[in-house]
């Protein structure tokens, strides 16, 4: 055969062989592209706290670990992330972490995977804790306090609830602010306060105190030494409540 005619066999042969390792590299890559997920435990940090997100390679459907991932916050003011993933809460509110994977043998760039972090109040107390109310009309008003995780008060942060469960027999209302007005003795209550998944409770107790006595009548006309009167009295607390 020619020269001619066999040189452009081989290259005939040769265009072939690489459309066909082509088409298997195409496959190759296009069947390994990874996939980043990041998985928050609890998607929730508190205030001064930190917690760990795990983010997981997938390279045609293997987890593939030992890549070097690079982390972001989508808003440092609520939530910062280190290198390792680790996230602390700054502030209340959310953030989104992202999670990057970079160039490699098998992408055509960066792959990418996200996951929301809530920042919280992580602790909520009530003041005082018990109270004893001595008067019926008296109104007690509990002082919240929000805090973060190492216990410093976080200022302007009121809890978003109160609720009040009392006695079956009770009279005590609950008025907004977290206030308890008494009606009447022997009322017993406890007020919750919540703020995002913080709670605090508080007892209030109505035990009249009595200051007044009036004894009824207040005057005795007897006709005769042996003369019977029927003698009433009253009781009053400080609010000249019965």
């Amino acid at each position: 055969m020619p020269a001619a005619p066999r040189l452009v066999t081989g290259c005939l042969l040769l265009v072939c062989s690489l459309a066909v390792w082509t088409c298997h590299l195409d496959r190759l890559f296009s069947s390994s592209n990874p996939t980043v997920t990041v998985t928050v435990a609890g998607d929730t940090v508190g205030i001064a706290d930190s917690g760990k997100l795990v983010a997981k390679v997938v390279v045609g459907g293997v987890a593939k670990p030992g890549y070097r991932l690079t982390w972001s916050s989508s808003d440092p003011a609520v939530a910062i992330v280190d290198g390792l993933g680790q996230v602390r809460g700054l502030a209340r509110g959310s953030a989104t972490i992202t999670a990057e994977l970079g160039r490699t043998p098998f992408t055509a760039g960066p792959v990418r995977g996200t996951g929301t972090v809530r920042v919280v109040v992580p602790a909520l107390t009530l003041a005082p804790v018990d109270t004893t109310i001595t008067s019926a009309g008296d109104t007690v008003c509990l002082r919240s306090a929000a805090r973060d995780a190492r216990g410093t008060t976080l200022p302007g942060l009121t809890p978003d609830s109160f609720k009040l469960a009392v006695d079956a027999d009770s009279t005590l209302r609950l008025i907004p602010g977290g206030c308890v007005v008494a009606r009447k003795s022997g009322a017993k209550a406890t007020v919750r306060a919540a703020l995002d998944t913080a709670t605090a409770t508080a007892g209030v107790t109505v035990r009249q105190q009595i200051v007044r006595l009036v004894v009824h009548p207040d005057t005795i006309n007897a006709t005769s030494v042996t003369a019977t009167v029927q003698l009433r009295d009253s009781a009053f607390d400080r609010r000249d409540s019965l």
